[in-house]
């Protein structure tokens, strides 16, 4: 049995990340690029700063963390909720019954990585997980 699920982002995908202005420590997993070119990806924790030093490393988010990372409401009645229909993500305003914000990527990495880029720049994510000036 091959099992081609992957369990965090890809390089690429973690680079969008960092480029956003996430914190590397916000990361549950981190890439180590072997010397031949291929990616291998561990799960680590607690968070070490000294991993991140080495410069064949970069940090990558689990699809949990990802979707712990988005809030589950965007306002202050909480009738604008996130909902996960895979690989869709959704934020559904429940009080007019229609999508505040949705994302349509076939990979539901590349969608929450999209919807954390709309929540940061429409001010709804929280700010402890961002670099103070990215």
């Amino acid at each position: 049995m091959n099992f081609k699920t992957p369990i965090s982002t890809t390089r690429e995908q973690s680079e969008r990340m960092l480029a956003l202005g996430l914190k590397p420590e916000t990361a549950d997993c981190y890439i180590e690029c072997a010397p031949s070119g291929k990616d291998f990806t561990y799960i680590r924790q607690p968070y070490n700063e000294d991993i991140f030093k080495r410069n064949n490393i970069i940090p990558s988010w689990s699809l949990a963390r990802l979707l712990e990372m988005m809030p589950q409401y965007i306002d202050k009645r909480e009738e604008v909720l996130l909902m996960i229909e895979p690989p869709l993500i959704v934020y559904y305003d429940t009080r007019y019954k229609g999508q505040q914000h949705f994302t349509t990527y076939p990979d539901i990495f590349d969608n929450c990585i999209s919807m954390i880029d709309w929540l940061i720049r429409n001010g709804h994510f929280k700010k402890e997980y961002l670099i103070e000036n990215p």
